[in-house]
């Protein structure tokens, strides 16, 4: 059963800086310390948001945030950490952050496209666990998740 977080996050606007991409990138500039910075919209090479400083990781993050009736789109998720391998030749960790349980058998194919490119994936989502590895994320900042959700962010 969904819980109330995960609905109330559904309903924030998918993209942008008030949306559930915007969420994410405050979420892991607080947790990590490190400025996580949105992409413009148009062409983003496999990333919505990214992380690059001096000495220190190349991380790029894709957020896709499902509503109830969408579906997970494995070959769109393929293209995306294909896209950002080919792209960004520093790349060290591609974030995979959805609102809907990845499968087992999508994680296996992300991970092996990762290793074949010398690069790690990790995912966060909703359904992983009990509480999901997105709903721990969620509580590192209740305060940044109930701005987001309380605002005129939703659809």
């Amino acid at each position: 059963m969904e819980s109330e977080l995960i609905k109330a996050i559904k309903q924030i606007f998918p993209s942008g800086p008030d949306g559930f991409e915007g969420l994410i990138a405050k979420l892991l500039t607080e947790l990590t310390g490190r400025q996580f910075i949105l992409a413009k919209s148009g062409s983003q090479k496999g990333r919505d948001m990214s992380v690059r400083q001096i000495n220190s990781n190349v991380i790029v993050v894709e957020c896709k945030r499902y509503d109830i009736k969408s579906k997970l789109n494995s070959r769109e998720l393929i293209g995306e950490i294909e896209e950002a391998v080919r792209d960004i030749p520093d790349l060290d960790l591609w974030v995979l952050v959805t609102s809907k349980n990845i499968s087992s058998q999508l994680s296996e194919v992300l991970h092996q496209i990762a290793q074949k490119n010398s690069i790690e994936f990790f995912s966060i989502s909703d359904g992983d666990g009990e509480p999901s590895s997105l709903e721990a994320l969620c509580a590192s900042s209740s305060e940044t998740v109930i701005s987001f959700t309380k605002s005129d962010n939703t659809e």
